[in-house]
C-alpha cells in the first residue's frame, strides 16, 4: 500500500511512510469526503478517468473547430462538422488510455489528443473524397 495525502495536505517526500501513532497536523483541515489514505501502488487517483476524458473531449472539440476553420474555405461548418466524429473519437481513446497512465500529468493530454486527432481528421477527410 501507498500513501495517498489529500490534496490539501503537504507532499512528503518521495518514500516515506508514516510511523506508528503518526497524527496528521490539524492545521491540513480534514480529507476530503471518502479520500483513501492507502492506495495500490498503480491505482490511479479518485476522479483522474472522469477528469482526464473531459479535458480530453473538450480538446477534441477545440482541435475540430479549429481544424474546420483552417481548412474550411468556403465550407467551414461543414468541415467542423466533419471533423468532429475524428476527433471525438480520439479524445475518448486518448482520454481513456491517458488515465491509466498515473505518472503523466492530466494537463499535458490536450497534445495527444490535438495530433492524433489531427491525424484522424486528415485521414478520413481523404479516404471520404475519394
Amino acid at each position: 500500500m501507498r500513501y495517498n495525502p489529500p490534496p490539501n495536505w503537504p507532499t512528503p517526500p518521495a518514500g516515506w511512510q508514516p510511523g506508528p501513532g503518526w497524527q496528521p497536523d490539524p492545521a491540513w483541515g480534514p480529507p476530503p469526503t471518502g479520500w483513501e489514505l492507502w492506495s495500490k501502488p498503480n491505482q490511479r487517483p479518485p476522479g483522474r478517468r472522469r477528469t482526464t476524458v473531459v479535458i480530453s473531449l473538450v480538446a477534441a472539440l477545440v482541435g475540430a473547430t479549429l481544424f474546420g476553420i483552417a481548412f474550411g474555405g468556403d465550407a467551414v461548418a461543414y468541415n467542423i462538422g466533419q471533423a468532429t466524429v475524428p476527433f471525438l473519437l480520439t479524445g475518448l481513446v486518448v482520454g481513456f488510455v491517458w488515465s491509466d497512465l498515473p505518472r503523466l500529468p492530466v494537463w499535458l493530454v490536450p497534445l495527444p489528443t490535438l495530433l492524433v486527432g489531427s491525424f484522424a481528421a486528415v485521414f478520413f477527410s481523404l479516404v471520404g473524397s475519394r
